[in-house]
């Protein structure tokens, strides 16, 4: 089952970075707005749209990357994170998603942490 929507936490690549990743995820990707404290992005996947929202060190220096629709590539906040990871190209990329599915109301404690060097359960923001 879909999570009605996937957000994640990516600290390290640039603006420039996650856009090329963006765009090699979806079937096309267009900047509606943009500001130093936020990029809003309209996407399109399998005929469906809806939008992308990047808010840069919005927590301990991660952006958080969310795509407001159901039916996504990912069927999880964590295997979007997993995709991610091997594909944004920052040496020093660290992700950041909450462990389990969400659902509006939660207040989630369990947070998971990836980077190359593996997966590991936080607890985010300290």
């Amino acid at each position: 089952m879909s999570q009605p929507d996937i957000e994640i936490y990516v600290k390290g690549p640039t603006a420039e970075q996650i856009q090329e990743w963006l765009v090699s995820r979806f079937d096309s990707l267009t900047v509606t707005s943009q500001g130093k404290k936020r990029r809003h992005f309209l996407a399109s996947w399998q005929g469906m749209e809806f939008e992308v929202i990047v808010l840069p060190r919005v927590q301990d220096g991660f952006t958080s990357i969310w795509f407001n629709h159901s039916q996504l590539p990912w069927s999880d906040d964590k295997s979007c994170a997993q995709q991610a990871l091997l594909e944004i190209e920052s040496a020093a990329l660290q992700i950041r998603c909450v462990a389990s599915g969400w659902q509006e109301g939660d207040a989630p404690d369990q947070w998971l942490h990836l980077d190359k060097g593996g997966e590991q359960l936080i607890s985010w923001p300290q």
